[in-house]
């Protein structure tokens, strides 16, 4: 079921409450990363994932309810307040989190890695870190039982309802032209790679000659789901399956010397080199 931002149900998240954000081991750590598996976004509703879905439309005793629009909240430093930083359309979102060990999504917990459970998969998500015009969710205004839970359901109150609409309408027309223009430039990743390329994990590192006389080298998004020309990195076939099937020190060697391939557009982005490697 596809609905119009309008007619959507809606909900919004807190992401950033409790002990388990402070120390980074929430399942929701990935909500804003596209899966590399898959290709699609699957995301945790703390604290528990458990959600009243019949609260979105959906009958009792419904797993699952589709056509949902779900925006991600985190807090604003050194404020009660919360920023929107994320949303989702047309997501489907389930009444109990489950979790499926080939999408591999982890975390350590109390010295134990774990499979991150998910309450939502989505195929889009539009990520507002960095539009320019923010939307302030005021909770000195709206009062703290806005976000009771963690959750906002659309409904509780419709000048919050109004204000909201209106800004991620504005967002998605703004999405919506860059995704065009991302299209109209088309990157033709495979067909850039340049004759004298090498691995850029390692330049001794061995491949062979395709039948164009190219180096076969597999593209890679170093950090998953951010579309930006630099952020493709040239990987022997070797390194690539290290980053897709190798052990965490595996994974860690190639990730390292693609940091330092690529510091200066990591450092722009605010991603550290421990932030990367917490991706994969």
């Amino acid at each position: 079921m596809m609905n119009t931002l309008e007619e959507a149900p809606l909900i919004v998240i807190d992401l950033t409450s409790g002990l388990h954000a402070r120390n980074k081991t929430v399942h929701e750590f990935y909500n804003l990363v596209r899966n590399d598996v898959d290709w699609r976004y699957y995301g945790y509703c703390p604290p528990l994932g458990n959600i009243d879905i019949t609260r979105l439309g959906a009958q009792p005793g419904e797993e699952f309810l589709d056509g949902v629009t779900v925006v991600y909240a985190r807090k604003v430093q050194s404020s009660l307040d919360r920023e929107v930083v994320a949303f989702c359309t047309n997501a489907r979102v389930y009444h109990k989190p489950r979790t499926d060990m080939f999408l591999r999504r982890t975390v350590w917990f109390k010295s134990e890695k774990v499979d991150c459970a998910y309450s939502l998969e989505s195929d889009n998500l539009t990520d507002l870190s960095h539009y320019p015009s923010k939307f302030r969710i005021r909770l000195s205004h709206y009062g703290p039982a806005l976000l009771g839970g963690q959750r906002y359901f659309k409904g509780q109150n419709p000048d919050f309802d109004t204000e909201l609409l209106a800004y991620l309408k504005a967002c998605k027309a703004g999405q919506d032209a860059l995704e065009a223009e991302v299209l109209q430039r088309n990157y033709n990743i495979e067909g850039s790679i340049p004759s004298d390329a090498v691995c850029q994990a390692g330049a001794s590192h061995k491949t062979f000659l395709t039948e164009k006389g190219l180096p076969y080298l597999e593209a890679h998004r170093l950090v998953p789901g951010l579309d930006a020309p630099w952020n493709v990195v040239f990987l022997c076939p070797l390194c690539h399956r290290k980053l897709q099937f190798g052990t965490a020190q595996a994974k860690a060697q190639v990730l390292k010397a693609l940091y330092k391939e690529r510091k200066s557009y990591l450092d722009e982005a605010g991603i550290s080199l421990q932030d990367l490697l917490s991706l994969y």
